[in-house]
């Protein structure tokens, strides 16, 4: 691990603090909507939750972790074992930010059994992946140690930062499916060609994500084979990584709260519609009823329906 780098800690906190308080913001709207709708919270909001509490963590352990690096013979013990739990958290932290999204694949295009799927054997297959490349770490690096040593701390920052590679690759290419996902169901809603361009750019978003993914790995690989590496912009881009991808997924939730509670708001002073009377004269069946109780009630399904 390298501190030196371009990233100055006063720009990682500058960066990083608004991003985290905004993804916490859009959780908080996600969970508020959820309990209104269903009168409980989903699996899907907590795992919400639990990736915003992990990206949160992760920020700030790494900074703290950063300004022991400047004087490391005062705490190596500490920095030993500190090396283990930020492993963990942020290979938890990369796993359950994308989750929301592919549940929220499923729920909204789960009517395609290949898709699915896919998006299961995505979250089985990622979440068996990041246990695994943990290995490396916890066979490099001895958390229980009380007389950690520099060529102790170096040895298992080689096993901290070839798990950081192998997990960059993993979350990389869980960004690409990510985004390429929807593309053909998204291109094939009917809907008027500016709703349909807002609905994609939503999941279009998700360029970020793997540009984030590309840079974080980039840094990564600069310190696993022992270039100087800049570690505070390799964790900014994962909280950039890790926070989009939360926000990705509370969008259906956002819209949702912006038509049923700002968008009501506008238009009291104007004509009012019986929402209920909409429902009940709508031929719709029960799923798309569900989509408009999401606050989706534009799209048209039709092609999304089984062959």
């Amino acid at each position: 691990m390298s501190t030196k780098g371009t990233l100055s800690t006063g720009a990682y906190v500058a960066v990083g603090t608004p991003l985290i308080v905004l993804c916490a913001g859009f959780v908080a709207l996600r969970c508020w909507m959820s309990y209104r709708v269903y009168k409980k919270l989903l699996i899907a909001d907590y795992l919400s939750i639990l990736g915003c509490a992990l990206v949160t963590i992760a920020f700030s352990m790494n900074d703290i972790i950063i300004q022991r690096f400047m004087n490391p013979t005062h705490s190596l013990n500490w920095l030993n074992c500190m090396a283990v739990v930020i492993t963990v958290v942020i290979a938890f932290e990369l796993w359950t930010t994308k989750v929301p999204i592919l549940l929220l694949y499923v729920k909204l295009f789960g009517i395609q059994k290949w898709l699915r799927w896919t998006c299961h054997a995505c979250l089985a297959i990622t979440g068996v992946a990041y246990i695994c490349v943990m290995a490396p770490t916890f066979m490099r690096c001895n958390p229980s140690t009380t007389e950690a040593t520099l060529t102790d701390l170096a040895v298992c920052t080689t096993g901290t930062t070839l798990t950081g590679v192998l997990s960059g690759f993993i979350a990389l290419a869980q960004d690409v499916l990510i985004f390429f996902l929807p593309i053909p169901l998204v291109l094939n809603l009917h809907m008027p060609r500016g709703r349909k361009l807002a609905v994609g750019a939503v999941f279009f978003t998700g360029i970020l994500g793997i540009v984030a993914s590309i840079v974080s790995l980039y840094f990564k690989w600069e310190a696993y084979t022992g270039a100087v590496s800049d570690t505070l912009a390799t964790m900014l881009c994962a909280v950039i990584e890790g926070t989009t991808a939360i926000m990705v997924g509370c969008a259906p939730s956002i819209k949702q709260f912006w038509s049923t509670t700002v968008g009501t708001s506008l238009s009291s002073s104007g004509p009012t519609r019986d929402t209920n009377t909409e429902y009940a004269s709508s031929h719709r069946s029960r799923d798309l009823m569900h989509y408009k109780k999401m606050g989706l009630s534009e799209v048209d399904m039709t092609p999304l329906q089984p062959k």
